[in-house]
């Protein structure tokens, strides 16, 4: 099938991304055949994922706040530093978003609360299975009676947070251990004679260099962007499909078609064609 197709490039993609000690690692768990084991292969995965972005956010910002060093309010290293934990931070949640799309394929309730974070990521009656926290991803011994038994919503928040919060450390000590690793390499360096800098502060790049303010997560915008991004991908499925059975017709064809299933309900034909082709 095209979706099996899909996941197996992207799957691939990601093991070459995060390099073959992990790969290895969650290929191992994988090979147990559980599904509290396939669970933690997946998020060992994503979580060294996204350190390994880490790592590249955190040498772009250095060589940038090398770069205006004139214009920094701290050394550069720990300028990129604590912007890298500061992007991070931001995108805390999506870690709970993806546990949510793993365990069950979001249905998007209508009529949340958008200004409850927890209730945008879990819906209105999204309830954990228990595999999240049997072994091997967290210490409750395997029982595979009782691996899709549900906790409640309190417990359910419990755990996301939980999770949420080990992914957050995880990327805190790389970034951490980056910064430390090029404060040593700073030092060794011999200081050379240069003129003192004066800190400037131009409008244009106040917010850039200076110490920025917390932004809190837009949960209802990434919300509404995972929607459509679900949306899309399934009409993409659909119109695969379509293909295979109506190879010859054009897209002006497929589109049309397109518009009659309720997963496109609302979408003018342009816009269908503009999914189809991306």
């Amino acid at each position: 099938m095209p979706e099996v197709q899909e996941h197996r490039q992207a799957l691939g993609q990601l093991k070459a991304f995060v390099g073959p000690l992990v790969t290895q690692s969650c290929e191992q768990h994988i090979k147990t055949g559980t599904a509290p084991a396939y669970f933690h292969a997946m998020f060992e995965m994503y979580k060294a994922g996204v350190a390994v972005q880490a790592v590249r956010v955190f040498h772009d910002l250095l060589e940038i706040g090398s770069t205006h060093e004139g214009l920094l309010a701290k050394s550069p290293i720990q300028w990129a530093h604590d912007l890298a934990l500061e992007l991070a931070g931001v995108y805390e949640y999506r870690a709970k978003f993806w546990i949510r799309a793993v365990c069950d394929p979001p249905d998007f309730d209508t009529g949340l609360n958008w200004d409850d974070p927890d209730e945008i990521i879990m819906g209105k009656d999204w309830c954990a299975p228990m595999l999240l926290v049997m072994h091997p991803s967290r210490f409750m011994p395997f029982d595979p009676r009782h691996v899709w038994d549900r906790a409640d919503r309190e417990t359910t928040t419990r755990w996301l947070s939980s999770f949420a919060d080990f992914f957050a450390i995880h990327i805190k000590l790389h970034i951490d251990r980056l910064a430390d690793e090029e404060t040593v390499e700073l030092a060794k360096k011999p200081k050379s004679a240069s003129t003192p800098k004066t800190l400037i502060r131009e409008p244009e790049l106040g917010s850039l260099f200076t110490e920025p303010e917390k932004p809190a997560p837009n949960v209802k915008r990434e919300f509404r962007k995972l929607k459509t991004a679900e949306r899309n991908k399934k009409i993409v499925a659909e119109f695969k499909k379509l293909k295979l059975r109506k190879p010859d017709e054009s897209d002006v064809w497929y589109s049309k078609q397109l518009s009659k299933s309720p997963t496109a309900a609302g979408l003018n034909e342009e816009t269908i064609r503009k999914i189809i082709r991306n």
